[in-house]
């Protein structure tokens, strides 16, 4: 059964901001949304990785320093993305807020 996925504000600014991720390599980005499609689609099959803080659960994007944060609601079936936080930055920068 697959999870119905969405992505909240925050996320969204955090994906935009990583498409900015390498201005030397213009494949970068594209292979960036390429992982991040595949994350976000292992999510919605299953969601129940382990849970790192406050019911957060994580989930590292392959090739990139991107941690994929999100909460999963089984009784809605649904997945809420709440934050992509590159792992190479400051956490008092970077950490959640909301």
């Amino acid at each position: 059964m697959s999870y119905v996925v969405k992505i909240n504000k925050r996320a969204l600014n955090d994906i935009q901001q990583a498409l900015n991720y390498d201005k030397i390599d213009t494949n970068i980005d594209d292979k960036f949304y390429t992982q991040l499609k595949k994350a976000i689609s292992d999510i919605a099959n299953n969601p129940f990785y382990q849970i790192r803080y406050s019911n957060i659960r994580c989930l590292l994007i392959k090739k990139f320093p991107y941690m994929i944060h999100f909460q999963a609601n089984e009784k809605k079936n649904t997945v809420i993305i709440r934050a992509i936080i590159n792992t190479h930055k400051n956490p008092k920068n970077n950490w959640m807020k909301d």
